[in-house]
């Protein structure tokens, strides 16, 4: 389930090392990685690509949305349409959560110019989480994973632009 999460939760989440903590000011969170050894195996069901992590009990959409940014309203429909068509067929694939998704960090640039496991597509450079940030004033955030930075932020425009890499739990 989705949570609001503070700047200092998020900071503070198991199985992360943080290199650098960046401040509220300059929209929260962190460059670092997961400690998670991870067991990826990349399968094809149904004529699709996903990647099951043994280590997490996740499954892995393996390329996420295509080229195009999905703006934020954008993303729930995305989602509903590979439901509807049963990507792998599964129907209860979702927005992975910011622990879920800060997973996903290598503590270096494994996949290319990304700090992503080279199992997955370099496609989704940043992809959204559906965990939010509420800050002082009540305004909400999204919070969302850079694989380009090695980095985990929250953004204040739901019509900004970013991917998404849908998640499942593995039975």
């Amino acid at each position: 389930s989705y949570k609001t999460l503070s700047v200092s939760q998020v900071q503070s989440m198991p199985n992360v090392s943080i290199q650098r903590k960046v401040n509220k000011d300059d929209w929260g969170g962190f460059f670092g990685h997961s400690t998670i050894n991870h067991d990826y195996n990349p399968e094809i069901i149904s004529g699709d690509v996903v990647v099951v992590d043994n280590a997490t009990g996740l499954m892995w959409h393996q390329n996420g949305s295509d080229h195009n940014y999905r703006l934020w309203d954008e993303v729930k429909e995305w989602i509903r349409k590979l439901n509807k068509g049963g990507y792998a067929g599964y129907h209860d694939w979702r927005l992975p959560t910011v622990d879920e998704a800060v997973s996903l960090l290598e503590s270096s640039e494994t996949n290319g110019d990304l700090y992503i496991d080279p199992v997955f597509s370099k496609k989704q450079r940043w992809i959204w989480t559906g965990d939010k940030f509420e800050d002082e004033d009540g305004s909400e955030a999204a919070w969302y994973v850079d694989f380009s930075s090695g980095g985990v932020f929250w953004h204040d425009d739901f019509n900004d632009r970013s991917y998404v890499r849908p998640v499942r739990s593995v039975e």
